[in-house]
């Protein structure tokens, strides 16, 4: 049987983008679950995530391990910025999950630039019941800053968006528990 995963991670392999992604890995990972969330939602850990610097195994079909990865997973990762753009590999994968997962699971991370310059245009657009395309805001945790040690600063609370609907659980509730 497959490895199945919490989370697919998608990211440039390029600074500050490769940096988020490892320090968000490790952070979902190992992620210590308040007593009350564990007893309200019944999950008792995150679970693995996917990363391809720590997962891939040394294969000819890297398309293909790609893909039962992202089968495998039941939440998708994008770690944006300008450069998460310019990569059709990184695009393939947000595609992919679209397609074949779901929009709604489909979690974002900014970690550079504008949103409409970051974001891929998927993400961006809702159809109404009449095909007409409206623009969407997606739910973003913000991870930009000058530095990384400020961009590590603001996923310290900003991971909580992701986490919270990982959890099926409110921002401020998981934050809020958190603190205490």
């Amino acid at each position: 049987m497959d490895q199945q995963y919490t989370a697919f991670i998608s990211y440039r392999h390029l600074s500050p983008d490769d940096s988020i992604a490892k320090w968000l890995h490790s952070a979902i990972e190992n992620y210590h679950i308040p007593a009350a969330v564990r007893k309200q939602t019944g999950i008792k850990k995150m679970g693995k995530c996917f990363r391809d610097a720590e997962e891939l195994p040394l294969s000819p079909s890297l398309g293909d391990d790609i893909e039962r990865a992202l089968d495998n997973s039941e939440w998708f990762i994008a770690v944006c910025s300008p450069r998460y753009l310019e990569s059709l590999w990184c695009r393939r994968e947000v595609e992919y999950f679209a397609e074949h997962k779901s929009r709604d699971k489909i979690l974002i991370v900014l970690a550079d630039g504008h949103p409409n310059e970051s974001i891929p245009e998927l993400m961006l657009w809702r159809y109404n019941e009449t095909g007409e395309r409206i623009a969407h805001q997606p739910l973003a945790a913000d991870a930009r800053g000058a530095t990384m040690s400020e961009r590590i600063k603001k996923l310290k609370t900003e991971k909580f968006r992701l986490l919270a609907p990982m959890l099926g659980v409110g921002f401020d509730e998981l934050r809020r528990r958190a603190r205490q």
